[in-house]
């Protein structure tokens, strides 16, 4: 896997479809303040109205994807490690800075005007909203972005360098494109209908077993309420896989993932907002995705993002022991 293909990886739209003229553009987006994104970044795509317009509605929505978290990166590059004012959520574990806000809000203004009659679903402001602030319910054909604008707020302020943001698009209750970006590593990940990419080269789950791969989790949780088996569970995950790993970041997980360096990952308390753009890179990338609902039942098919609880892996041999490995108030999944 060719990571350093594309060198100037914030002056391009990290795409195989993009247009030269874009690049400047994205370029003077990049350093403007959150407020000026939109109208900068729509800007740039305009660019590619010279050519012939692509009728693919997931390499579209993956490129403005791209275009949206791309526009945000040198604020959140400048915020990281800066003086930080952190609130709290539910509790000490749950952080939220002043930098989730005014990202979120930047992310609307580039999506809501590149894809005008879309709707957004984003972790600082919960509900389903149009452009115009009204909240309502998406039918079939609307494009849904849900949006998460710093996937791994703990890790964000307290200095510790993995984070990212993350976009997925959802049409008729199927993830169909999703971009994860991690700025200060300048790495986008980019999922369409054409595959998984990472900075522009294809890449693919790795083919590692479970006793020789590594699985991501943030499992056990604080958060969590249910059974009392759970540390017993996951010293029995310790034991049988090769290593296990709590990065910290939901989203930027089930992207490595996807580019094959971990072999799985799982959780049980997870938001759609931290999961959407992974499913997508991670089905395209060709490896599994499981949710499991609140009675036990595997879902693989539609409104994956729904569930909370989940396996994502590079084979269904890993997934089934992500999910096997988790206790849920006594129920493994059927």
């Amino acid at each position: 896997m060719d990571t350093g293909s594309y060198t100037n990886t914030e002056n391009n739209l990290h795409t195989r479809h993009d247009a030269a003229g874009a690049n400047a553009h994205l370029s003077t987006a990049q350093s403007a303040p959150p407020a000026k994104s939109a109208q900068l970044a729509k800007s740039a795509l305009s660019a590619q109205s010279a050519q012939p317009k692509n009728t693919d509605l997931s390499i579209r929505l993956a490129d403005i994807a791209e275009a949206a978290a791309l526009s945000v990166g040198p604020y959140l590059i400048r915020a990281f490690r800066s003086t930080q004012h952190v609130e709290t959520k539910a509790d000490f574990h749950d952080p939220v800075t002043i930098h989730d806000r005014h990202t979120q809000r930047a992310l609307s203004q580039v999506l809501y005007a590149l894809e005008p009659d879309s709707l957004i679903l984003g972790e600082e402001h919960p509900g389903y909203f149009d452009a115009h602030g009204a909240e309502r319910t998406p039918t079939d054909t609307d494009v849904l972005w849900i949006v998460d604008p710093i996937d791994g707020t703990a890790n964000f302020a307290s200095g510790h360098d993995f984070w990212c943001v993350s976009i997925g698009a959802q049409v008729s209750g199927q993830i169909i494109a999703g971009a994860i970006y991690q700025p200060t590593q300048r790495r986008m990940f980019r999922a369409d209908s054409t595959g998984a990419y990472l900075n522009g080269s294809a890449i693919h789950v790795s083919d590692h077993t479970i006793r020789t791969g590594v699985i991501a989790t943030e499992w056990p949780s604080a958060h969590w309420q249910g059974s009392n088996h759970e540390g017993q569970d996951y010293v029995r995950m310790i034991a049988q896989a090769g290593t296990v790993r709590r990065p910290g970041s939901i989203s930027l997980a089930l992207a490595e993932v996807a580019a094959g360096i971990y072999a799985g990952a799982t959780n049980i308390t997870a938001k759609p907002w931290d999961v959407a753009a992974g499913i997508a890179l991670v089905r395209a990338a060709g490896g599994v995705y499981i949710g499991v609902d609140d009675a036990g039942k595997t879902i693989e098919d539609t409104d994956l993002a729904a569930y909370g609880r989940y396996a994502a892996a590079n084979s269904r041999e890993v997934a089934e022991f992500c999910l096997n490995s988790v206790a849920f108030s006594g129920v493994h999944p059927k």
